[in-house]
Formats: structure tokens, C-alpha cells, sequence
């Protein structure tokens, strides 16, 4: 059993009271990823986006939750078991909740560093219909995705919108 929310991470990195058990979870993720084979037998390439959605405190590896080097370090962990049998195989992609808060230095507080993201992008949903929060939504998505955009840029790095849709209202043309 894992411990609350705040105490998770650290319960799960190295020297933590559930990293055998979290290892075991990862060694499940890494047998699935490595079956994943062409009609050949050739491993297929995919997108994997662990810990999305991590400046939010909804999920226990989120802001509130655990600390930026705690953040860090899980990244660095799961992304090394991982890799260590599924080399090249695997597209790392980095995916922040967009919010309209967020600031280039303050995606950085939890950034694994250049070599350990390929991808990276903003999980951004508009919450309703009304056309002042689209016109919000869309400013903001305009926002993020250009300091985005910049820093993948001068990164060598991929750029997508990672998840997108409009939550809670039925909108036919969204």
C-alpha cells in the first residue's frame, strides 16, 4: 500500500518503503512496452508521456504533492528502468497542465533536463462554452505553446499539444 499523496514519491524513489514495489510496477509497464513489435518483430516506437499534468496537485506526483527534485528524480528513475530494456524505443515526452499562470521559469522548476525530454507540450482543456472563457482558453494556449515553441526550439526538441478538448459542455463546433 503506498502511502498519501504528499509522501508517494518519496516513498517510491530509491530508499523509500515502496520502490520494490514500484520497481514491480515498472517492470509490468516495461514487459508491455517491450512487446510492442511490428509484423517483423521489430520493436514500433512510441510516444510515452509519464507524470503528465505534474504542475497540477491533482495526481500524486503533482506540485503540490512532491517537491521539483522529487519530480526530477522519478522522471530520471522511470525514464533509466525503462530505457535500460527499450532502448531507442521510446519518444519521452514532458506534458504540462496548461495554465494561465505558467511561465517559462516556472515549467523549468520541474524540467529533467534536454537529454531526458524529446517531446514536450501542454495538456490544455477549455472548462466551458461561454465564449469569454474560449477567448481565455485561447489566449492561453497561444501563450504557452509559443514560450514552448521557443524553448523547443533552441532545445532541439519536438512540440505538440499533448491533450485538447473542451470539459463539462456539449459544443458542436469547439
Amino acid at each position: 500500500m503506498l502511502p498519501d499523496p504528499k509522501h508517494t514519491v518519496a516513498a517510491i524513489l530509491p530508499g523509500g518503503e515502496a520502490y520494490d514495489t514500484f520497481c514491480l510496477w515498472l517492470s509490468r509497464v516495461r514487459d508491455f512496452m517491450s512487446s510492442l513489435r511490428d509484423g517483423k518483430g521489430q520493436p514500433i516506437p512510441f510516444i510515452f508521456r509519464p507524470w503528465h499534468e505534474y504542475n497540477g496537485s491533482w495526481f500524486w506526483w503533482g506540485e503540490s504533492n512532491c517537491s521539483p527534485d522529487e519530480y526530477k528524480q522519478l522522471w530520471c528513475m522511470t525514464q533509466d528502468y525503462l530505457n535500460a530494456q527499450l532502448p531507442g524505443q521510446i519518444v519521452w515526452a514532458n506534458t504540462p497542465n496548461l495554465r494561465e499562470e505558467n511561465t517559462l521559469a516556472h515549467f523549468l522548476e520541474r524540467w529533467p533536463g534536454d537529454e531526458r525530454v524529446d517531446l514536450l507540450g501542454p495538456d490544455a482543456y477549455q472548462w466551458t462554452a461561454e465564449e469569454a472563457q474560449a477567448e481565455r482558453f485561447r489566449r492561453n494556449v497561444t501563450r504557452e505553446l509559443s514560450f514552448i515553441a521557443d524553448y523547443a526550439a533552441q532545445h532541439g526538441l519536438l512540440i505538440a499539444l499533448t491533450e485538447c478538448g473542451c470539459k463539462n459542455d456539449v459544443y458542436p463546433t469547439w
